[in-house]
């Protein structure tokens, strides 16, 4: 189920901002994201998006930290979240809800590695870090 809202904000500057306030249940776990428009042109690329009160931004930063070893260093290229200043102009919410899906997914892959690893300690004593790859697919 998704629900969805749109508001129009003002802050102390009179900036006027819109937001869209997006919930929705993804394996389980019920998710929030807000996403803020410039106030001129609400249809070009969103400000800030929020997952879980969480800037986005960070949350890539933090999977790319712990998971640089293993994760393509095309991954900024390839989202289109973190090309901000891009000339196209992102008409549906389709586009983001699937990045923030794909960014969910991302958001475990360390905890995963955890997991194999100790898999992999407990059953043999072979170097098998190459399964770690498997995991981003």
């Amino acid at each position: 189920m998704i629900d969805y809202k749109i508001n129009i904000l003002r802050n102390i500057n009179e900036n006027i901002y819109y937001k869209t306030f997006i919930e929705f249940e993804y394996k389980n776990n019920k998710h929030s994201l807000e996403i803020f428009y410039n106030k001129y042109n609400p249809s070009n690329f969103p400000q800030k998006i929020y997952l879980n009160n969480t800037y986005l931004f960070d949350i890539y930063k933090k999977i790319i930290r712990l998971n640089s070893d293993i994760l393509d260093h095309n991954l900024y290229k390839t989202s289109f979240l973190f090309l901000k200043h891009r000339e196209t102009n992102i008409n549906n919410l389709t586009e983001i809800i699937s990045e923030v899906i794909n960014i969910i997914n991302l958001n475990y892959l360390f905890e995963k590695r955890i997991l194999l690893d100790r898999i992999i300690d407990k059953y043999t004593k072979e170097q098998m870090n190459y399964l770690h790859k498997y995991l981003v697919k």
